[in-house]
C-alpha cells in the first residue's frame, strides 16, 4: 500500500484499517484534514476519516489528476471533484486555494477567513468514525 507517494508498513496499514476500513493493495492519495481519498493521478473515491495518523504525510498537490487551478488542502482538484463541491456552494473561482474539514467547513488559504459551509460532507463516516475502506476499482472513470 502507497499513500501519498510512500510505501506503507503492513503493520501501520493494519493500524490505520481500525479507522478507515479495509485497505486494499493499491496506490493511493490521502486528504489528512477531510478524509477525501483516491487512487493517485485520479478523482476522489470517498471519504474515509480525517487525521489518521498512519496516513499523515504531505499530499503531492497534483495526485489527483487536477487542471482547475482549485485547489483544497493543497491538493488540485479534479473538474469532477470541483463540480461536486461547486454543487455544494464551493465557489468556481480560479487560482484560489481553500482549507475544507470533514464538516464542510471552507476557509481560504491566504486569509484563513471562514468562506462557506458544505454541510457534512460524510455524516456516516463521521457517526461511525469509519470509513468503508480503500481499493481500486476495476475501472477508473475520471469522466
Amino acid at each position: 500500500v502507497y499513500v501519498n507517494g510512500h510505501c506503507i508498513p503492513q503493520h501501520l496499514v493494519e493500524k490505520a484499517e481500525k479507522f478507515a476500513g479495509t485497505i486494499e493493495p493499491g496506490d493511493y492519495w490521502y486528504d489528512s484534514k477531510a478524509g477525501f481519498w483516491g487512487v493517485m493521478g485520479h478523482r476522489c473515491l470517498g471519504i474515509i476519516p480525517p487525521f489518521i495518523q498512519e496516513f499523515g504525510l504531505a499530499m503531492p498537490a497534483n495526485c489527483s489528476g487536477g487542471d482547475t487551478t482549485v485547489y483544497v488542502n493543497g491538493r488540485q482538484l479534479h473538474r469532477k471533484d470541483l463540480n461536486i463541491l461547486v454543487g455544494r456552494g464551493l465557489p468556481a473561482t480560479r487560482n484560489k486555494s481553500y482549507i475544507i474539514d470533514i464538516y464542510g467547513k471552507v476557509m481560504d488559504e491566504a486569509t484563513k477567513k471562514f468562506v462557506v459551509n458544505l454541510g457534512k460532507l460524510a455524516p456516516t463516516v463521521e457517526r461511525k468514525r469509519r470509513g468503508f475502506g480503500m481499493q481500486v476499482p476495476e475501472h477508473l472513470d475520471d469522466e
